[in-house]
């Protein structure tokens, strides 16, 4: 997390802050492709 959001963004607000990472944590649970999966999204 910190590699792929933390280091990269700039967050002006903690507001602004938990929205982003909501947003970067869905994606990275639901919709990431998993190597251990065949490459698959776990949804699929």
């Amino acid at each position: 997390m910190r590699d792929e959001l933390l280091n990269r963004e700039s967050f002006h607000s903690l507001t602004e802050a938990r929205n982003v990472i909501g947003q970067w944590v869905r994606h990275y649970n639901e919709e990431r492709p998993r190597s251990g999966i065949g490459m698959h999204t776990p949804a699929a």
